[in-house]
């Protein structure tokens, strides 16, 4: 997926949306494969991280991704979950039971094959209507997220790493608003408080821990999920996701073992069966304090806070992802020493458009070497928002015979002080100028330019390169 960061909020929430559309749609034809165990997974993490997106930047998805449609991707997930769950429970209790000595392992095989059942009759029927659901939605979600229309004409829209740093700061607070309510006791000085706070389906307390963990593991999920797409733009972000991911993954365990438990308190036992069943629940039971007390040392301390500030400095980088150019622009008498230059060879031209004129540029180097680029510029004057991707030749060499009279050549001289003097090829015009960090800096013109100024044009229309195009 091309750079995200610096581009509209709407337009990179649809762009990621449209990923996980087809992401869900290859997994959903890898179903057909009865030898592709991953495939009914992959179908449903793809619905669960669009649902996810969805809800996250639902005012900028708009009507396309609303509430009904984020319900309906909620129903063909949950119809398909049969089968995965009894799976995750299976690998459970196959871990635990060869803990157990042999003749009590042998008095669980009957909790296991009930397992082994519900996996193979997991209602096929119904995903096969999941399927159905999903390829009827699909056409209407890709036609109405492939459109995005910027109206110039209002502000202009945020960009999509200032919207994301407030989206991970938000979900952030969440989930550790949500921690709070999941704070683990301290184990007693036998060491078994967790052990028999667990063994309790009485114990309010528990019960209330046990459902604040989980609700903290699908914060942490949402988190993950937010900035997952970002990761190949912020070095942040793929450190954050893979500690989200360890901590999703032992909040998951955790929560596994807690269903387990459950069952294993539900299920019939007789006189053959049931040491080995108690054997089995106790195994869960010392499992689950364990993963417990790994939550409570890793995470309920510094863990948190550490969270925290990385999610803050994420954030920062995030906010500061849109380029903005902040230059100052100046009319040359002539040709300045120009020694000790770097000189490239600027091809661009402006597609139509009423309101929005994107620029498509070729660069061709000192050693013939060319790159092609597309851009769009938004404001005027000292500080602007540029908006860039690289192209290809062969789109480049399609869209170059729309700009036709309305185009600019010019030799670009990047000087060593970071000043570019252009020097135009199509006309007698020389300009030169130099982009600042902030709109408040002093400039002092270098004296190998001073002589050549004439005047600063930074606030002169007449010199923006489009109204120079023909």
């Amino acid at each position: 997926m091309d750079a995200l960061l610096p581009r509209p909020a709407p337009e990179a929430a649809r762009r990621i949306a449209l990923a996980l559309v087809d992401e869900a749609r290859a997994a959903e034809r890898r179903l057909d494969d009865a030898g592709d165990t991953e495939a009914l997974h992959d179908f449903r993490v793809a619905l669960r991280r669009l649902r996810s997106q969805s809800r996250a930047h639902a005012p900028r998805l708009g009507a396309v991704l609303g509430r009904r449609t984020r319900r309906r991707l909620k129903d063909i997930a949950g119809s398909t979950g049969g089968a995965r769950d009894a799976e995750v429970l299976l690998g459970h209790v196959e871990r635990l039971a060869a803990t157990l000595p042999v003749d009590l392992r042998a008095q669980v095989a009957g909790f296991h094959g009930g397992l082994e059942e519900e996996r193979r009759n997991a209602d096929g029927s119904a995903l096969r209507k999941a399927r159905k659901r999903f390829r009827k939605l699909r056409p209407g979600l890709r036609a109405g997220l492939g459109t995005f229309v910027l109206d110039l004409r209002g502000p202009a829209p945020p960009s999509f790493g200032v919207v994301l740093g407030g989206l991970a700061r938000e979900q952030t607070a969440a989930l550790l608003a949500t921690f709070e309510d999941a704070r683990l006791p301290e184990p007693a000085a036998n060491g078994h408080a967790a052990s028999e706070d667990a063994a309790s389906d009485d114990d309010e307390a528990a019960m209330v821990r046990r459902a604040a963990l989980h609700d903290a593991r699908i914060d942490v999920k949402r988190l993950r999920y937010l900035l997952e797409p970002v990761r190949p733009e912020a070095a942040g972000a793929r450190t954050l996701v893979k500690t989200l991911k360890g901590l999703q993954d032992l909040l998951g365990d955790l929560h596994d073992l807690h269903v387990l438990e459950d069952r294993l308190r539900a299920a019939p036992a007789d006189a053959a069966t049931a040491a080995g069943m108690a054997a089995l629940l106790e195994a869960s039971v010392t499992a689950s304090d364990a993963l417990e007390t790994r939550v409570r040392t890793e995470w309920m301390g510094g863990g948190l806070d550490a969270l925290r500030t990385s999610v803050d400095s994420l954030a920062s980088e995030l906010e500061g992802s849109a380029h903005r150019e902040i230059e100052r622009k100046f009319l040359l008498k002539g040709s300045p020493d120009l020694a000790g230059a770097v000189e490239k060879e600027l091809a661009q031209g402006y597609l139509p458009g009423d309101v929005l004129r994107e620029r498509l540029r070729r660069v061709r180097k000192a050693d013939g070497s060319e790159t092609y680029l597309r851009t769009v510029k938004l404001g005027r004057g000292i500080e602007r928002i540029e908006i860039e991707e690289a192209t290809t030749k062969e789109l480049y060499d399609q869209l170059w015979p729309l700009t036709e009279g309305c185009r600019v050549v010019k030799r670009r001289h990047v000087m060593p002080d970071g000043w570019v003097v252009d020097e135009f090829l199509d006309r007698t015009l020389w300009l030169a100028e130099i982009e600042l960090p902030s709109v408040d800096v002093e400039l002092a013109l270098p004296g190998w330019l001073a002589p050549a100024v004439d005047r600063e044009v930074t606030d002169d229309p007449a010199y923006v390169n489009l109204n120079l195009a023909r």
